[in-house]
């Protein structure tokens, strides 16, 4: 009886031993969950933190770069009426310069004898006869090289035409004649299998 009791003491005893270990076991993962899962908080609310305080960071470069850009573009604005007024400025003095200076040359061709003045309108007058003359020569050689080289491309794409029917009918004959041959052939196969 007593062995008995023995191995149920021992028996009780390693039971107790086991529950001990298991409960310990389970408090301490509870424990350690606990811990991670409070640490992970922790880390995602930093976490979240940082990301917000460096996206407001982003916006307001973002905002600051905008304003410059929105700066340095009326900059460039102003200094371009700045400068159209300058030219347009400039372009109206050139204008009464050179309406000024033609009529200093109107005033001395008047001053002239009447014979030099007419002289001079002459040579103005088979000078621009000359320039007219030119330019429509010019235009007259232009326009005959491109006529000419259009009448090549066409002759070129009407020979090419030709030779790409010629082509096609050579090819079509090529096939009729294989496709002749193919039933020639069929047939004489068909004969030579009859004969047997």
């Amino acid at each position: 009886m007593e062995v008995f009791q023995r191995i149920r003491l021992v028996a009780r005893e390693n039971f107790l031993d086991k529950d001990a270990n298991r409960k310990l076991d389970r408090f301490f993962r509870l424990t350690k969950n606990v811990m991670l899962m409070r640490a992970m908080v922790t880390w995602r609310k930093n976490s979240y933190a940082e990301c917000v305080k460096s996206m407001v960071e982003m916006e307001r470069a973002y905002a600051g770069t905008l304003e410059e850009n929105d700066q340095r573009m009326s900059n460039i604005i102003r200094a371009k009426h700045v400068r159209a007024e300058r030219i347009i400025k400039s372009k109206k003095l050139r204008n009464a310069y050179n309406t000024f200076v033609e009529m200093v040359k109107v005033l001395k061709a008047h001053r002239v004898k009447q014979e030099v003045l007419r002289d001079n309108c002459e040579f103005i007058e088979e000078r621009e006869a000359l320039r007219k003359w030119f330019k429509r020569t010019q235009v007259t050689m232009y326009m005959r090289k491109r006529s000419a080289k259009l009448k090549r491309e066409w002759e070129l794409k009407i020979m090419r035409t030709c030779l790409e029917a010629i082509r096609e009918d050579l090819h079509n004959d090529r096939k009729f004649a294989k496709k002749i041959f193919q039933i020639a052939k069929r047939t004489m196969n068909l004969d030579m299998a009859r004969a047997f």
